[in-house]
């Protein structure tokens, strides 16, 4: 299950600090979450969408840490995304994500990085819209007001951009994710130290911090609220390469803040006012 065409466009609906795309698969009506952390082109909620002669794929696991079974269905049918009809995906992988439907209760599943796969996507909190580029920055910046270019990596999986970063003098990671808000996972000692230099400030929830200040790639972002900080290693560090002692993966805490678009051909997140 792949785009085609040059330029897409394709209208999101926020739930939360959540991307979705509204469509429906084998009938089912729902959303589907824009998740640039998934990795396959679409995954599926079977607690919602029946599936026939699955087999097992091991054991996943969710961005909050917990594990879930996996499985591929051999086939799934009448796939709508937005206005896009897709009559029969195969190979889907499928699990019970009913721990989701308490984001929303019609939650299909995931479009992932190998839906987009070669295509720059644009995204627009604002607008509440998706783009999706096969050309060259200069088409597809055409008319924007550019902030600025954030060059990044990849480890062991394609669809997380990586960044190096700094909170106060701590240096960090920074991991772009658009399944999320926002999450600082960072040892006890260096959390504290953080706290008393104001680097991170305290919110009413006592698992949620405002970030005053962070350093991505040299350049400076700010007011970054409602992070959740972990004492505690990144829960997917083994799948996705990420097991730095300290880690921020970065969501809708700064997506809203601007336009962005990542360009996983040129290895740059350009970001852009809104």
């Amino acid at each position: 299950m792949r785009l085609r065409g040059d330029d897409i466009v394709l209208p999101i609906a926020m739930v939360r600090e959540f991307p979705f795309i509204e469509g429906s698969v084998a009938g089912v009506p729902g959303k589907l979450m824009l998740d640039t952390g998934y990795r396959a082109a679409l995954g599926i909620n079977d607690n919602r969408i029946p599936v026939v002669n699955p087999t097992d794929n091991g054991v996943g696991i969710f961005g909050s840490g917990q594990k879930y079974a996996s499985r591929i269905a051999p086939a799934v049918h009448n796939v709508i995304v937005a206005d896009l009809h897709f009559p029969k995906v195969t190979q889907v992988r499928s699990s019970d994500a009913s721990l989701l439907e308490t984001i929303t209760p019609d939650f299909l599943g995931w479009l992932g990085h190998d839906f987009f796969e070669g295509y720059a996507i644009k995204l627009d909190y604002q607008k509440l819209q998706a783009s999706f580029h096969r050309g060259q920055p200069e088409e597809y910046l055409r008319g924007e007001k550019i902030v600025d270019a954030l060059p990044f990596n990849l480890r062991k999986i394609p669809n997380i951009p990586v960044m190096k970063g700094k909170l106060g003098d701590l240096d960090t990671t920074v991991a772009f994710d658009t399944g999320q808000n926002g999450a600082l996972f960072i040892d006890d000692d260096a959390k504290s130290r953080l706290i008393i230099a104001g680097v991170l400030k305290p919110t009413n929830d006592a698992e949620k911090f405002d970030i005053p200040l962070l350093h991505i790639e040299g350049r400076t972002f700010t007011d970054l609220k409602n992070i959740d900080v972990m004492a505690a290693p990144f829960p997917a560090a083994m799948q996705t390469g990420l097991d730095d002692k300290t880690l921020i993966t970065l969501g809708f805490a700064f997506l809203n803040k601007y336009k962005t678009v990542w360009d996983y051909k040129q290895r740059k997140i350009h970001i852009l006012e809104r």
